[in-house]
């Protein structure tokens, strides 16, 4: 008599799934693309989280790792309120080949940062009103939470935006409206005016397409 078969979590999945990767650790793309990943998302912990972002560290042995300052990267909002980063770092783009492992270190980075990652396709919701929709969907509330709450009991996390395939969107019609969003400042009054509240991860395969130009 054979020994009854054990069920295990991997019984009903993909073999690519069952050994994907699923924690920061496992990654096996480049280690300092994952860390600028994570200190991008981190910085928005001021007005996600309302605690301090991260420091970079002071000392970086890498020349490659060391940032370089402009006076467009220093720029920040006029609200003196506005907690998010500069405008030109509100959003993240990965570029590369098919399998490099673009949308599986969104995912992870997302997570390992404390947030849900929430996946729309750019190619397959291209037109301007469905993939605004699908942005202002996931900020519209500043307490957007998981339906399941976290293991301690607290509540669940805010989402992070993730377009895949973003160079297949419509560039005169969503792509215009997401800048418009990404540029846009907080309301002071009664405006109720659409803002970006939570990071947006981008991912492309060609990052000079011509769709993207306005970002």
């Amino acid at each position: 008599v054979s020994p009854r078969r054990t069920t295990t979590r991997n019984d009903h999945q993909l073999w690519v799934d069952a050994h994907a990767p699923h924690s920061f650790t496992h990654l096996l793309s480049d280690d300092l693309t994952n860390r600028e990943v994570v200190r991008a998302l981190r910085a928005w912990a001021p007005n996600v989280f309302h605690r301090p972002a991260p420091e970079r560290p002071q000392f970086a042995p890498n020349k490659a790792e060391r940032p370089e300052t402009s006076k467009a990267e220093t720029t920040v909002s006029r609200n003196t309120k506005d907690k998010r980063p500069a405008e030109n770092k509100r959003v993240l783009l990965l570029s590369g080949s098919p399998g490099v492992g673009k949308t599986t270190l969104a995912h992870i980075a997302a997570t390992h940062c404390g947030y849900r990652p929430m996946e729309v396709n750019g190619s397959d919701d291209r037109s301007a009103k469905v993939l605004t929709d699908r942005v202002l969907r996931a900020m519209e509330s500043s307490t957007t939470l998981d339906q399941f709450t976290t293991p301690g009991g607290g509540k669940g996390r805010p989402n992070c935006l993730i377009l895949d395939e973003i160079d297949g969107a419509d560039a005169n019609g969503a792509i215009k409206e997401l800048v418009d969003i990404i540029r846009a400042e907080i309301p002071t009054g009664k405006k109720k005016d659409p803002y970006l509240r939570r990071p947006i991860i981008l991912i492309c395969n060609n990052k000079f397409a011509p769709a993207l130009r306005p970002l």
